[in-house]
């Protein structure tokens, strides 16, 4: 026989060193929210980078070959534009979507770079989809990377339209991700020119980025609470199963000498955020059921030993 245990370390209303994954905003399409004329353009930056370091456009240019539209580039075939018509362009070598993004590496081994930062700490969710859009299409190698660490990679080959008369092209989907970020962190879109040169190498990026409510309450830097080594996420409580009779590790720590705390416990399920549990004005989550009969605070409410 088995049962669980469910712990929270539960700190005063007023002390708050534990601190849910906040953010805020709809959301961030990188085609809807793009700009021609501002760069910085919100949490959006268009630039590019030879494997270092990031660089601002600091410049527009013409697409050109029979697409003159405007784009952040370096008049060198490294570009970061929009097609901002109703209607797909496929008179340039290529068929670009309308409404909708491209991304070209330079001749000389320059890749453009969708950047987005963070505007507060939370945890986010960044999708997307890719695709060749030359009629002849060679190879691009795209890339996600947080703060510079790659996060994936996709080397994209021979999906493009192969006529004006093709609605689109076959895209590949970017994989979901959910990421726990600070404010001021970045993620980047990378477009490689595949290893073969830049030629025909026209590629369309899709990415978006929402924020996520948190469900549970996690550990800070500040104070945290594991049984066995198990923690949680923003998303899923960390819960372990012991059988009866058997002993289990509680860790605890907390930066906030003489501050105030206890731990309670129940057999009842803990209640995420989006089932009712309450969130407190410092964005702490309190998932236990304050209904659940077994549910007893270990220190009289706030009363534990005071950390030393």
């Amino acid at each position: 026989m088995k049962t669980s245990a469910w712990l929270l370390l539960w700190v005063g209303l007023a002390l708050s060193p534990l601190h849910a994954q906040l953010c805020s905003g709809p959301g961030w399409d990188a085609a809807a929210d793009f700009s021609s004329t501002s760069n910085p353009n919100g949490v959006w930056q268009y630039g590019w980078t030879t494997g270092g370091g990031f660089n601002a456009f600091s410049g527009q240019t013409a697409w050109g070959q029979g697409c003159s539209f405007q784009v952040w580039g370096d008049g060198n075939w490294l570009a970061i534009g929009k097609n901002v018509t109703n209607a797909a362009f496929c008179n340039c070598q290529a068929r670009i979507p309308s409404q909708k993004i491209v991304m070209h590496p330079g001749y000389t081994g320059e890749s453009p770079v969708l950047r987005w930062t963070a505007p507060s700490a939370g945890s986010y969710q960044v999708t997307g989809q890719i695709a060749g859009l030359e009629l002849v299409f060679a190879t691009t190698t795209v890339t996600l990377r947080r703060n510079g660490s790659q996060l994936w990679t996709f080397y994209l080959s021979n999906n493009g339209p192969p006529s004006c008369s093709v609605p689109g092209p076959t895209a590949a989907t970017i994989p979901s991700m959910t990421l726990s970020l600070s404010a001021g962190e970045t993620i980047d879109c990378i477009v490689g020119n595949g290893g073969n040169g830049s030629g025909n190498d026209s590629t369309m990026v899709d990415l978006t980025i929402i924020c996520l409510s948190p469900m549970f309450q996690t550990n800070s830097f500040a104070a945290s609470a594991d049984v066995n080594g198990v923690t949680g996420s923003p998303f899923m409580p960390a819960t372990t199963t012991l059988t009866i009779g058997q002993t289990a590790n509680l860790n605890l720590s907390s930066f906030n000498v003489g501050q105030v705390w206890d731990l309670a416990t129940g057999a009842a399920p803990l209640i995420p955020s989006s089932a009712g549990a309450i969130t407190l004005s410092d964005g702490q989550i309190v998932n236990v059921d304050l209904s659940d009969p077994t549910l007893s605070f270990w220190f009289n409410f706030l009363s534990g030993p005071t950390w030393g």
